[in-house]
């Protein structure tokens, strides 16, 4: 039965924390639905629906139905001073796992880092999570420990830009995405792609999970072709 809950336990969100909080300035434009649920979400992407859904839920902005609660209606309807103090509320009681560290002052990028592979977060995601939680936390105006600060947390690239990178020979190159004369064509595509869908989380609702075995198997179909 303990397996059983560990299974159902929600990870802390990963998606960007910019298209989350785009995401509830439209709430604040448009209204906030009885449900929240993918029929709301169409302008989004089918990975970042899916990650909208399961941060509201670990964030306790909407019940396992999507509904919304008070929180949630606090969060975007309240001044800007309101919003922050309900956000540092929120962010207090979703990551205690962070804020529960008596060196939080000073607590260092490694150490934060494990602690968030402690609440199930998994490769990847654990950096993409400790991204999200920095910038809310910043949005919030939560002191954040300077080793905190300086961390260099890597972003993904845009398409086309220009990156330096380092090949077996040990020199340095500059890749803008072209091949030079001889050279095969990569799969980076492919891993651009792959790197956008979200990792499968055994925490998701039956329904979720559905949408992300039709949409991965789409995706696999598309990298045949």
């Amino acid at each position: 039965m303990n397996e059983n809950k560990e299974e159902k336990k929600l990870r802390p969100p990963y998606l960007s924390y910019k298209t989350f909080d785009n995401f509830l300035q439209r709430l604040k434009t448009d209204g906030i639905p009885s449900r929240i649920d993918r029929s709301v979400l169409g302008s989004y992407s089918g990975s970042n629906q899916i990650l909208i859904l399961t941060s509201l839920r670990y964030l306790n902005l909407t019940n396992d139905q999507g509904e919304p609660n008070e929180k949630l209606e606090k969060l975007v309807k309240s001044t800007e001073s309101e919003r922050k103090k309900t956000l540092k509320e929120i962010l207090i009681a979703s990551y205690p796992f962070v804020f529960q560290d008596k060196h939080l002052n000073n607590i260092t990028y490694s150490l934060i880092q494990e602690h968030f592979i402690g609440a199930g977060t998994q490769g990847d995601t654990t950096k993409k999570s400790i991204r999200f939680f920095i910038a809310a936390a910043r949005d919030a105006e939560i002191e954040l420990s300077p080793h905190l600060k300086k961390a260099r947390i890597s972003t993904p690239r845009k398409i086309g830009q220009k990156i330096k990178r380092e090949d077996k020979s040990g020199a340095d190159q500059i890749s803008d995405g072209q091949t030079s004369p001889g050279q095969r064509p990569s799969n980076d595509w492919q891993q651009l792609l792959l790197s956008k869908f979200p990792t499968f989380d055994p925490a998701w609702p039956d329904e979720v999970k559905k949408e992300w075995f039709a949409g991965f198997s789409k995706l696999m179909e598309e990298f045949k072709k």
